[in-house]
This record gives structure tokens, C-alpha cells and sequence, in this order.
């Protein structure tokens, strides 16, 4: 069978794994090498403001520094599911989007809820303050994390130099970049959360991209993958 290679942060990648081997009844042969890891900023996040969260990551990063509960009572507006369910055990009261930033912001239009504050990276998804702004609505951005680039491990580096069918999930342009950059000689076959992930692979590799930009698409399209290679 085709070996799984997991480049998200370790976090993702151990959660990612756990729920495709759930639904797949059994262990799956997978390496996990994160390419990128967040690092929490320490930037204060403002206390009279409703929070925008386009990743858990943020999340992560100011519970990091400020307890588990550090969002107790505050309103996010959150860009999927898991995002919210997320922000909700750090306290506070969620409304999800439940797909794209594009839908998010579609529902930041919708209700207006004043004042925003974006918890973002240090390249946000999506430009959507300044889009908020152009259409009537206060708000500022916060990077709370940054992403730090990480090698891969010496067991990632022989299995994509290796003879063995590889199955890579990519789950962003920022990851999907720093595979395409690594030397690959196996057959890899890569599935892309996004047409945005998958145009690093272009004419190198096979390419599947998601139907929907989450975790369950994601998870279908890697077992289906799995299941048809040997």
C-alpha cells in the first residue's frame, strides 16, 4: 500500500491521521514531517472588539499565552466547524461560516456586528478587514501567530527519494510550496485542499483537489487514494 506523508504542523497531522485511520478501520502506513510549525506571537488581543478566527491556529497561539478559557464570553465569528468548536472550549460564543473566507466574510456582511478584530498570521487569508472596511465596518487585524518553516525529517527525504507510491495531503499554498521545493524522485500523488495548493504540482504530479476546502473532503479524497494504490 501507498505510504501516507502528513507536512502539517504536528498537531494537525496526529488528529488528521487519527480520524482517516478511524475511518478506515485500521492503522494506516504513514510518515509525519511537518514543513511549517506556528509560533505564538504574544500579541494582546483587544477586549472590546468580536473576534474573526479564519484558523484554530489563533486560537491555539492566544490560549497559549493567556489560559485555556482566555476567550470566555467573547463573540467569534469563525471561518468553519472545527474553528468554532475550538474557540468554544476556550469560552467563547461562536457563529461559523461552515466553509470558505469568502463565506465568512458573506456573513460578517450579513449581521454587522460591529467592531472586529481579526486573529491572523502573518499573511492572513482572504484580505478581509480591508474588505470590510470598504463596505462600512471597523475593525483591525492582530498577528497572534506566525508559521516557521521546518526541514523535513530524514524519514520524509528517503521516502520521497524512495520506489514506493506516496500519498500527500496538502492543505494550504504555503505547504504544498515547501514540498514542491523538496527533491522528489517516488511517485507521489498529491491531494490539494484548494486549486491555490494544487498549482505547485502542475505537470509533476498527479493532483486531485478537493471538492470542499475541509478535513472531510480532505479525508475522502487520501483514503480513496490510498485504497487504489500498491
Amino acid at each position: 500500500m501507498a505510504t501516507l506523508l502528513l507536512t502539517r504542523p504536528i498537531a494537525q497531522s496526529r488528529s488528521f491521521l487519527a480520524a482517516c485511520e478511524e475511518a478506515a478501520g485500521r492503522p494506516l502506513p504513514a510518515v509525519l514531517s511537518p514543513l511549517a510549525e506556528p509560533r505564538a506571537t504574544g500579541v494582546a488581543v483587544p477586549a472590546d472588539a468580536v473576534l474573526v478566527l479564519t484558523s484554530g491556529r489563533a486560537v491555539d497561539a492566544v490560549t497559549a499565552g493567556a489560559g485555556p478559557r482566555a476567550l470566555e464570553g467573547r463573540l467569534a465569528y469563525c471561518v468553519g466547524d472545527r474553528t468554532a468548536a475550538l474557540a468554544a472550549e476556550a469560552g467563547a460564543r461562536t457563529l461559523s461560516a461552515r466553509g470558505t473566507v469568502e463565506d465568512l466574510l458573506a456573513l460578517l456582511l450579513r449581521d454587522r456586528p460591529g467592531r472586529l478584530v481579526h486573529l491572523r498570521a502573518q499573511h492572513g487569508r482572504g484580505d478581509l478587514i480591508p474588505r470590510l472596511r470598504a463596505e462600512g465596518i471597523e475593525g483591525e487585524e492582530r498577528e497572534v501567530y506566525r508559521m516557521q518553516d521546518c526541514p523535513p525529517t530524514p524519514e520524509a527525504l528517503r521516502l520521497l527519494q524512495g520506489d514506493r507510491p506516496v500519498v500527500a495531503p496538502v492543505f494550504s499554498p504555503r505547504s504544498a510550496r515547501n514540498l514542491a521545493q523538496l527533491p522528489i524522485s517516488a511517485p507521489v500523488h498529491i491531494v490539494a485542499i484548494s486549486p491555490a495548493a494544487a498549482q505547485h504540482f502542475e505537470g509533476r504530479f498527479p493532483t486531485e483537489t478537493a471538492a470542499r476546502p475541509d478535513a472531510a473532503a480532505m479525508q475522502d479524497l487520501v483514503l480513496g487514494r490510498l485504497g487504489n494504490l500498491h
